[in-house]
């Protein structure tokens, strides 16, 4: 399958300017800009490779900037934003656009063709562009300038100090090295001169960086330029990479081949519609790299998102959905062995060592997926003695006391923190900033319940009556304790946190988990009430709301896609009818396509923004959990 756009669409630059592309390799390198091949946001790049153990993204090559120069005639083909003006508008220029399977780029120029294509090689951090004169005719000359930047993607280049601006050439060969100890970049070409220069090219516009950052232009340079004839049918290619080109085969036909049946096999899980949703196949892949001799999961090309809590809502989309039985087992061994105290480290990714322990909602987190695991598996051998010390570790842990001030009050409620330190799971998405919240928590004593319930199911199926009761003893008291405490009959709503006085909060994402957690604390008398007031207030096709907006809210406007996977499991655990459950379903299928069609084609932002009836794709553009919260909502409902 193609995923192809024509001139109407590409000469229109309100479209093409706002749509990006986004290829990444197995080693964790993209190629990403729009499609009319103007950078929009400082995390696009044509070159950006993993460095610092992975942990951040250094863009050296920030764009390719032609011109075709046809009897002396010269057209710009190029599309640059500055802080003024745009230019030049070389998507004019742009007759078709295939962005699947591999990039390419048509231009139509005085009716000679030129086709772009960017490859990226998957099992190397190669980028090969090749230029190919599609058509009879006459012959034409190819001016091509590197724009070069050398930086982290979430930087920008203005500080041009010690900037070397040093061309090393050799046959068919050029090599720049603009700052010490980062990679240098080297350039392979095929026909052709380089010919060197320094300039500077001042105040790029970032039109996607003006929500989310204080700065949003910047400086790149450009060393020289690749000046080639073209005659028909002829092609040249230019190669990229930090390492030396003399270990790699860069036969063009040959690597368009075998990437091309690559991604041919890139498939969606059989509970998702191939045709409409293949794209979520390509995400699938995009969301593993390989690090260290290890597969990874990663939740963001464009950031670095190390994030526990974010790994652990994805496990159940990401492995249980797709019957990645063995691979959950040995992430549940690893999660296990790096518990301290009953608590797991902030960071799932990289240097873990150095991982702050300060968000006690992520054991229970860890509870809540075995339990999703054993229900879906029956897999009863996988509770060794060994797992089974572990986990009982986590509430035996937290019902003494341990870290965080957390502990199990008299009331058989948890609690967690002081006034020194914010205990809310919610702070770490974007856009929305929380208050400060410590004390006995809704959302962390809905985990609580359901962690408790989930040990006494554990040892039922082991046949182990005593210690089951003794869970089934702890997780009354939690239970009797919520409804007495967090429920507000009068007004049908939570109370969110219960301190020395109970606080009445506008309703935020939280108090969707009693309902969503596979326990529920809350009595039917109040189930179908206290549900429906939130779906009111909270729920959308797009996703949901981190709170109730307001006039002086933050996050007005606000909607969370990943955040439906809540959703639909809460619908599930109240036995929604079926035929209203697959409506949703399908209502929410059509909203995730669209949103995958624009944007950063064939991703999910982590958060959509509407203001004015106009919407905007915030956060991580490419959020890993929506990705793996579709794939769980399409799994839950298909068992239905």
């Amino acid at each position: 399958m193609e995923v192809r756009f024509k001139k109407d669409f590409l000469s229109k630059i309100e479209l093409a300017g706002k749509t990006s592309w986004l290829e990444q390799n197995n080693l964790g390198a993209y190629a990403s800009s729009t499609l009319a091949g103007m950078n929009t946001r400082r995390e696009h790049g044509l070159y950006c490779i993993p460095l610092n153990n992975a942990k951040e993204r250094m863009i050296l090559l920030s764009k390719l900037e032609e011109s075709v120069f046809i009897d002396n005639h010269l057209y710009e083909i190029s599309t640059n934003q500055y802080s003024n003006n745009i230019f030049p508008e070389g998507y004019k220029y742009l007759h078709e656009a295939i962005i699947y399977p591999i990039p390419q780029f048509t231009f139509l120029i005085d009716g000679q063709k030129l086709r772009k294509t960017v490859l990226l090689m998957s099992d190397q951090n190669i980028l090969v562009v090749r230029y190919e004169l599609c058509n009879q005719g006459k012959p034409f000359n190819l001016v091509i300038k590197p724009f070069l930047s050398i930086r982290s993607n979430q930087e920008l280049l203005t500080n041009i100090q010690g900037f070397n601006t040093d061309s090393y050439k050799g046959n068919n060969f050029v090599r720049w090295v603009p700052r010490d100890k980062l990679p240098g970049l080297n350039a392979n070409f095929s026909k052709g001169e380089f010919i060197s220069s320094t300039l500077w090219y001042h105040k790029f516009f970032y039109e996607e960086d003006v929500l989310n950052h204080d700065k949003y232009t910047e400086d790149l340079f450009n060393p020289g330029f690749f000046n080639i004839t073209l005659e028909p049918y002829e092609t040249v290619e230019i190669s990229f990479s930090i390492e030396d080109f003399g270990y790699y085969n860069l036969d063009f036909d040959e690597l368009y081949r075998k990437e091309t049946e690559s991604r041919k096999k890139y498939s969606c899980p059989e509970f998702i519609s191939e045709d409409k949703f293949f794209w979520i196949g390509r995400a699938i892949r995009n969301s593993q790299i390989r690090h260290n001799n290890k597969k990874i999961t990663i939740f963001s090309n464009f950031e670095f998102r190390p994030s526990m809590r974010e790994f652990l809502l994805a496990m159940p989309g990401f492995y249980l959905s797709m019957g990645r039985w063995n691979d959950f087992k040995n992430i549940v061994d690893d999660l296990l062995n790096r518990l301290d105290r009953g608590l797991l480290p902030d960071w799932y990714l990289f240097d873990t060592e150095n991982s702050p322990y300060s968000s006690p909602d992520l054991s229970l987190w860890l509870i809540i997926n075995i339990h999703h695991y054993l229900e879906n598996t029956g897999d009863v051998e996988f509770l060794t003695k060994d797992r089974l010390e572990k986990i009982k570790s986590i509430i035996e842990e937290y019902q003494k006391g341990t870290l965080l001030n957390i502990y199990m009050d008299r009331d058989g409620l948890l609690f967690c923190g002081d006034n020194n330190m914010d205990i809310n799971w919610l702070s770490n998405f974007k856009p929305f900033h929380p208050g400060h919240r410590f004390g006995k928590l809704l959302h962390m004593n809905a985990l609580w319940y359901a962690s408790l319930m989930t040990l006494e199911n554990i040892y039922k199926k082991l046949d182990k009556k005593r210690i089951a009761n003794k869970y089934e003893s702890m997780a009354e008291l939690t239970k009797n304790s919520f409804r007495k405490k967090f429920i507000n009959a009068d007004k049908n709503q939570f109370f969110e946190i219960i301190s020395e006085k109970n606080y009445l909060k506008k309703p935020t994402l939280s108090q969707i988990l009693p309902f969503a957690l596979p326990f529920n604390p809350v009595s039917q008398k109040h189930k179908e009430v206290l549900f429906a007031n939130l779906v009111g207030l909270l729920v959308s096709s797009r996703g949901m709301r981190p709170e109730v907006a307001d006039e002086n809210s933050n996050s007005d406007g606000v909607y969370w896609p990943w955040a439906n996977m809540l959703y639909f499991q809460a619908l599930i655990n109240l036995e929604y009818p079926k035929t209203a459950l697959l409506e949703k379903y399908q209502t929410y299928q059509n909203k995730m396509l669209a949103v995958i069609s624009e944007g950063v084609l064939g991703t999910i932002p982590e958060a959509i923004m509407t203001k004015k009836d106009k919407q905007i794709y915030t956060g991580a553009p490419d959020f890993g959990l929506s990705i793996a919260a579709f794939l769980w909502i399409s799994y839950l409902v298909s068992k239905v």
